[in-house]
């Protein structure tokens, strides 16, 4: 039968417009694609990574340590850390936990927040008398009759727990291999599980799978929203790699995590930003910033003095979402004042969440200090200069914007608009 095979160019498009997580798996299962894909633009409506996975639209990807045991029945412990995608620490050839390589980097790699250096525990001799003694109070007290089947029961938990810390001392002591087989395990939620034999530690596998995904890209991946909230951690990204992103979300250290990313990011002109924490308010001269249309903020230092430094800022939007203890009345009363001695451009948005009690309070402090008028839809409007005016309006969030979002009850919203009269 004839078969009309599609073009470089097509092929490309046809990629172009594909979600990235299917692109992702027939670019590894089909290598001819594979140079198409890497030269056609790829687009992520959301990323985020952590220490050792990434979420790519409603996708994620987790790598952990899947331990099976061999001839023995399998610790009830490990079974569930095998049924949730395994652990995610290195073991060494004992099974203790291995810590040498966690603060481990590589070329393209993207360090955030200050690494864990500390140095491999020792796991004495002592420890181990220490476990076998507690092994042999927890044996002793479980073949008590008088004790009820629920102290039992804990006792024997005890008692695995217990034994399975033991476990490399022993092998240790006796020089012998663990008593279960390691695989490194892929988990998603649309894809079979795959497993591999544990030959390498966790972070390689996690540059393994970044590369095999994101290398060798010719063009800039477009990202709508890019999420970096863990901290401390290692984003392990192959080299030569760029984003250009229209939101980002991060944590704390708002400046050294952004400096931290900006190998990484084509430039900084993103749409939002979104920060969980302000403690240095010297974070805000990072370009980052200033640029970015919309400012999101989750929390903000009280002791700091804020206000004297983001009445000025020139960001179209800003929101905060948990400031409570912030905002005084007398903040956004100076606020709003400031933009009439001061001026502002129509459509400069400045919103908080507050309370319910608070809710309460903003109308009739706001009609009392600067005169403001209630509107017949409940906003109320203080008037600036010959041209614009103040619109406040205070509004109850939804569940979800309450409970998925992190914001408060209500949000009081002042906008600058264009006078009607």
């Amino acid at each position: 039968m004839h078969k009309n095979l599609l073009s470089y160019q097509c092929l490309k498009a046809v990629l172009e417009h594909m979600d990235a997580n299917k692109r992702f798996q027939l670019a590894i299962r089909i290598p001819s694609i594979r140079s198409a894909d890497r030269a056609s633009p790829l687009r992520i409506r959301k990323l985020a990574f952590n220490t050792f996975g990434l979420q790519c639209n409603s996708e994620t990807y987790q790598l952990g340590i899947y331990r099976k045991y061999l001839g023995v029945a399998t610790p009830k412990i490990v079974d569930e850390e095998n049924s949730k995608g395994g652990v995610q620490y290195d073991f060494n050839q004992f099974g203790f936990r291995d810590r040498t390589s966690q603060s481990t980097v590589t070329p393209g790699d993207v360090v955030i927040g200050e690494l864990d250096v500390s140095t491999q525990e020792e796991h004495t001799n002592e420890q181990m008398r220490e476990l076998e003694r507690y092994l042999d109070y927890y044996k002793r007290n479980s073949a008590l009759s008088s004790q009820s089947s629920i102290r039992r029961t804990q006792f024997q938990e005890e008692i695995e727990k217990t034994e399975l810390s033991l476990e490399p001392f022993i092998c240790r002591r006796e020089n012998t291999t663990t008593k279960y087989e390691s695989f490194i395990q892929l988990t998603t939620h649309t894809y079979p599980i795959e497993r591999v034999r544990y030959t390498k530690k966790l972070y390689e596998a996690m540059k393994y799978l970044c590369t095999l995904i994101f290398g060798d890209r010719r063009l800039a991946i477009r990202v709508k929203r890019l999420e970096i909230l863990e901290d401390p951690m290692i984003i392990r990204l192959p080299l030569n790699l760029s984003f250009k992103v229209e939101a980002l979300k991060i944590g704390y250290n708002g400046t050294k995590t952004l400096n931290a990313l900006t190998p990484i990011m084509e430039d900084w002109n993103v749409e939002c930003l979104e920060c969980y924490w302000i403690d240095n308010l010297d974070d805000i001269n990072h370009p980052a910033f200033l640029n970015a249309k919309t400012l999101v903020f989750s929390n903000i230092s009280y002791l700091s003095p804020w206000l004297t430094t983001f009445k000025k800022l020139q960001n179209r939007k800003i929101l905060f979402k948990h400031a409570y203890a912030v905002f005084e009345n007398k903040y956004y009363i100076h606020l709003m004042k400031y933009w009439q001695i001061n001026g502002r451009d129509i459509g400069k948005i400045f919103s908080f969440c507050v309370t319910m009690k608070q809710s309460l309070e903003v109308k009739e402090v706001i009609k009392e200090e600067l005169g403001g008028i209630e509107m017949e839809n409940g906003t109320l409007i203080v008037s600036m200069n010959s041209y614009s005016s103040i619109e406040i309006s205070v509004n109850e969030n939804s569940d979800i914007e309450q409970t998925e979002q992190h914001m408060g009850e209500f949000t009081v919203k002042m906008e600058i608009v264009k006078r009607n009269d």
